[in-house]
């Protein structure tokens, strides 16, 4: 499953309370759509958000990340962890898609934040100034992310595959591996019981083998691959 398109559903690098991600990933399957940003804040659903979005998807465009693109950077240490891939789909719930979508291959310009340790206030903020001006741009898609693709919103569910969760990461993360196995089986079975509600007939696999985790035995191994119990 190399060709595979994944959003990241809420990036967390604690995975002690799944329930924000459950939350989200509900409201996508009642929506039947993955919504950009501009539709998210009319329905309420982005109330935090300022109206001038300061990212490269803008208000009208959705990112996903190519997984076949994820290893670009193994070469280049200084920007080895400056993918999509590290920054969001490695902490992340993710919903996976067909690579048959229709996706946009946006420009790739340097990466913006790697270097952020060594400017000015004055220099961020113009940094940010940009991404804001290229992420609501319609002549053309940007990025820095060079694994990053972009769709145009609403992006319908019929492409989707399935949930996508980051066990190998969980797992190193964590100081309790039985508790954190005992919490993914529920997390687990509580988004099985979530797609077949919205009559979605997709499957659930691990992040790093995609394979399946239908059973808890398949939890435990997937865990087990990781970690000693």
């Amino acid at each position: 499953m190399d060709n595979i398109y994944l959003h990241a559903v809420n990036p967390d690098t604690s995975f002690w309370d799944m329930s924000k991600s459950i939350k989200i990933i509900e409201q996508i399957l009642k929506d039947g759509a993955l919504l950009p940003r501009r539709e998210l804040e009319a329905n309420g659903n982005y109330p935090n958000s300022k109206k001038t979005p300061i990212n490269f998807s803008g208000l009208d465009y959705i990112s996903l990340c190519d997984y076949s693109k994820k290893d670009c950077y193994n070469n280049n240490p200084l920007y080895k962890d400056y993918t999509a891939y590290s920054q969001y789909v490695k902490y992340s719930i993710s919903l996976g898609f067909a690579n048959t979508l229709p996706v946009i291959q946006p420009t790739i310009l340097k990466p913006f934040f790697a270097d952020c340790r060594f400017l000015s206030r004055e220099e961020l903020n113009l940094i940010y100034e940009r991404l804001r001006r290229l992420g609501l741009s319609e002549d053309e898609r940007y990025s820095d992310f060079p694994d990053e693709v972009q769709v145009k919103g609403p992006l319908p569910l019929d492409k989707f595959l399935g949930l996508i969760i980051p066990v190998k990461i969980i797992t190193q993360n964590s100081n309790n591996p039985k508790d954190t196995l005992k919490r993914l089986k529920a997390v687990i079975k509580e988004l099985q019981d979530l797609l077949k509600s919205y009559a979605y007939l997709t499957t659930i696999y691990e992040l790093d083998t995609f394979k399946k985790l239908e059973t808890e035995e398949d939890v435990y191994d997937a865990m087990h691959q990781y970690t000693f119990f």
